[in-house]
């Protein structure tokens, strides 16, 4: 995965309550899987977008795994902070 920041004074908002400042990471590779039989092995891409906040850590995630193989699922994900003191 090779990652790069995006900003370094990034507001968030999650169920635990708004975050600032923020470090936003995006990551992105490129995953050779197994698709189908015919097919053989692809190339997929993978995004994720971090967002690590000053005092608490990682807030929030996005992690995007497309895919058009009938074999293999693709999708997205998000992971928030939902409590904090």
């Amino acid at each position: 995965m090779t990652y790069e920041i995006e900003a370094v004074a990034d507001a968030v908002q999650v169920p635990a309550g708004r975050f600032s400042p923020c470090l936003r990471v995006r990551g992105s590779a490129t995953v050779k899987i197994f698709v189908d039989p015919i097919s053989g092995y692809r190339d997929q891409p993978l995004t994720t977008v971090e967002w690590y906040c000053r005092g608490v850590g990682l807030v929030k995630l996005e992690r995007n795994e497309p895919s058009t193989s009938p074999m293999l699922v693709g999708g997205s994900r998000t992971l928030e902070l939902e409590s904090w003191q």
